[in-house]
């Protein structure tokens, strides 16, 4: 996907960052099931950051928000053990995997949001 070519409506760019968040999510839990090889890395998005544009219109800003965002979120969430996604910082904290499924929930919630779907 081309970030750079965001050129719509907020509605649109929602859309995308919305389909990005629920895509890394998925990514995040196949990458935590599965042995992490040079090959998987090279195919999933956000291994890298891309490159920046050279202008300052307002779908670029956007995207390279978003790239900054799936990057960190990549790096954050990259080589995670069944160990990590259980661990909980205190009794009353949630665990890793409580809070990645409540960003998926949150990234539903806007995709409901902008389609005209009740949560």
């Amino acid at each position: 996907m081309d970030l750079y070519a965001l050129r719509g409506s907020k509605k649109d760019i929602m859309k995308q960052l919305t389909t990005l968040i629920i895509s890394l999510f998925f990514f995040t839990n196949i990458n935590c099931q599965t042995a992490t090889s040079m090959t998987a890395k090279e195919t999933l998005p956000y291994h890298q950051i891309p490159e920046a544009p050279t202008d300052y219109s307002s779908g670029n800003v956007i995207a390279r928000m978003i790239d900054g965002l799936g990057y960190r979120y990549y790096w954050a969430t990259e080589g995670l053990t069944d160990d990590d996604l259980i661990f909980r910082p205190s009794e009353d904290a949630s665990n890793v995997i409580e809070t990645i499924e409540h960003i998926y929930s949150l990234s539903k919630n806007i995709l409901n949001c902008i389609s005209g779907k009740a949560n």
